[in-house]
């Protein structure tokens, strides 16, 4: 499917289905303001995440969407960090914030927390989130143009319902002034 809302949906249920991480997000840019917008949240009772993020332009997730470095926080420095004491309160040990790209571009950023220590600090862990977010990026733009050429598409079939009574008035008026010239014509030969 290419419905924002499900991809989105079916990424972050694929990818709590293969890390460990207890709590997951996808946020969004938006594509005018750049600010960060839709959120999918899994599980979708989490608490612990609403908590965290109540105000999305302050959040960690912001700061990953608009400088595109990735944030991998364990449970040393978590407490360091802005909302880690949320974190910590709510058990989680490991935070993990990536961004998604699609063409050089940050679409938004997948937030991933776990009550395990220092999940997804290997090489390879880090390598599959890398490949995992670039793949979500890509679906993310590719859901946005589909949306954005279904809605041209709409305007277009909008466009053409409108022209077709025009051509009709205008031919039959064109039609009306050459019927008498040509009758005139006519007559003067």
């Amino acid at each position: 499917s290419l419905d924002l809302e499900e991809v989105l949906t079916k990424a972050l249920d694929q990818v709590l289905a293969i890390t460990e991480a207890e709590t997951a997000s996808i946020s969004l840019r938006d594509e005018h303001s750049g600010a960060i917008s839709k959120r999918i949240i899994r599980p979708s009772n989490s608490s612990t995440l609403v908590h965290v993020c109540q105000n999305l332009e302050e959040c960690l997730c912001s700061k990953v969407a608009f400088t595109g470095e990735p944030l991998m926080v364990g449970p040393d420095s978590l407490d360091k960090e802005r909302n880690g004491a949320v974190c910590l309160q709510n058990g989680l040990r490991s935070l993990v914030i990536l961004p998604l790209r699609s063409k050089r571009q940050v679409q938004g950023v997948l937030y991933l927390a776990s009550r395990a220590s220092n999940l997804f600090s290997t090489a390879e862990e880090q390598r599959l989130l890398a490949s995992i977010t670039h793949q979500i990026g890509i679906a993310v733009e590719n859901a946005r143009l589909y949306a954005r050429e279904t809605q041209r598409l709409v305007e277009l079939e909008k466009l053409e319902k409108l022209k077709q009574p025009l051509l009709l008035t205008v031919s039959h008026e064109l039609k009306t002034p050459l019927t008498a010239i040509k009758a005139g014509t006519e007559m003067l030969q």
